[in-house]
């Protein structure tokens, strides 16, 4: 690519191709918090998921009473592993929060004197 074409066009425009790179900040946070909470969605699934499955293969036995020391492992790391959801939950919480309130007082109601 030559100098060239990175220079204005005559008009004095960005082009077209690199005016994606120059967005604002708060573009690229608010895209960066979306994306994350995103994320923690498919987080909290999965450790839910994968914990729930861990937990109810066990306790489905009809000795879980007397086998469950034999199966420790498995079930704390199941019962963790459903806690971490909760986390996940917080966190989606915590990152969404601005936005939220930013949409409430967008969308109140004026309220005038009587």
């Amino acid at each position: 690519m030559t100098s060239e074409a990175l220079h204005l066009n005559p008009s004095g425009h960005l082009p077209a191709c690199t005016a994606k790179l120059h967005e604002s900040s708060a573009e690229r946070s608010r895209m960066l918090r979306s994306r994350l909470i995103g994320g923690l969605f498919l987080v909290g699934f999965l450790t839910y998921g994968v914990g729930f499955g861990l937990v109810s293969s066990l306790t489905t036995i009809p000795v879980f009473s007397t086998a469950w020391p034999a199966h420790q492992t498995t079930l704390v790391v199941g019962a963790l592993l459903m806690l971490l959801n909760t986390a996940s939950i917080l966190a989606k919480a915590v990152l969404f929060f601005p936005s939220s309130s930013a949409m409430a007082k967008a969308s109140r109601l004026p309220i005038s004197p009587p």
